[in-house]
């Protein structure tokens, strides 16, 4: 049966927004979940708007998370370096069964805050080409609450929290090469995890490529026009072992690879609206973990000029 208060988080939830991504004006347009080289004109406000749902399983759980980001940008140096602050709305639930009872736990907020920098280093353009290399910072700071209890007083594990307690910090690097029709992404980012309260997250490698096709048009009569992209993405990513009490998390750490079709409707060089739906392929986790199930996306970008 349908859990009636996921229900009402969907419905809640999906006009919530906003992150910020200027619309790409050449081949097509940026990947769903894939970072991308291009540091372009925020003359007047951008916004994304995006529902990502995902779900893990193992034997007797099931955890369901709902992610809504609020993400706003500022360009410091025009077609240069942009920065932005990202903060989720987040609704977490986990659903045990032991001994033929079900139980639930979980809970919702805002997660922490996130700060990103963005600085271009490299472009090349040519007719109907160019390629594009950038830098990326990430610093997070701890604004979810991270000692939210159940209705039995016992506090919520680690990965039911709204926020992580600590201060992380993360950088790498994006390439974007656009050929015609065709584009390829592709990042490496490391994220360092600083502890809090004797636990600590393990420090994570995420590493994506996404493979763009521009479906319709095949030649612009005009330009701006409508426009139909086509994604493949691949993400991974490497986590190292929790740690917890000066020692390693057994059940924690491992290698994760997925694949992500995606479709991207662009009405014209500000709007567009996107989905994607990110299956797992390959899980090598360490001990008794959550693998797993999908990840849907939904959403919206709006530059406002």
């Amino acid at each position: 049966m349908p859990d009636p208060r996921g229900s009402r988080s969907w419905g809640a939830l999906s006009f919530f927004v906003l992150a910020a991504v200027p619309v790409s004006v050449y081949a097509n347009g940026p990947p769903p979940r894939t970072e991308t080289a291009f540091v372009t004109g925020l003359q007047g406000a951008a916004f994304r708007s995006f529902v990502d749902r995902m779900d893990r399983s193992a034997p007797g759980r099931d955890l369901s998370v709902l992610a809504v980001p609020l993400i706003v940008p500022y360009e410091i140096i025009p077609n240069r370096l942009v920065i932005a602050g990202a903060i989720a709305y987040l609704d977490k639930e986990l659903v045990l069964s032991q001994g033929g009872q079900r139980r639930r736990l979980g809970d919702s907020g805002f997660g922490d805050l996130t700060l990103k920098a963005k600085y271009r280093i490299v472009q090349r353009d040519r007719p109907r080409r160019t390629t594009r290399l950038s830098l990326l910072a990430f610093l997070k700071l701890p604004t979810g609450e991270d000692d939210q209890r159940s209705a039995d007083g016992l506090l919520l594990p680690p990965s039911l929290q709204l926020g992580t307690g600590s201060v992380d910090y993360a950088g790498g690097a994006v390439i974007t090469a656009l050929r015609q029709r065709w584009g390829i992404n592709g990042d490496l980012i490391y994220k360092v995890k600083t502890g809090d309260d004797g636990f600590r997250f393990g420090n994570m490698l995420q590493f994506d490529a996404a493979l763009a096709f521009r479906a319709s048009p095949r030649v612009y009569g005009t330009y701006p026009s409508p426009q139909l992209n086509i994604f493949l993405e691949f993400n991974g990513v490497h986590n190292e072992r929790n740690r917890a009490g000066g020692t390693d998390v057994a059940a924690s750490g491992g290698t994760s690879l997925f694949i992500a079709p995606g479709i991207q409707y662009m009405i014209g060089r500000t709007f567009l609206v996107e989905g994607s739906l990110q299956l797992p392929v390959v899980e090598n986790l360490h001990g008794d973990q959550l693998e797993a199930d999908y990840s849907l996306r939904l959403g919206i970008r709006w530059l406002i000029l």
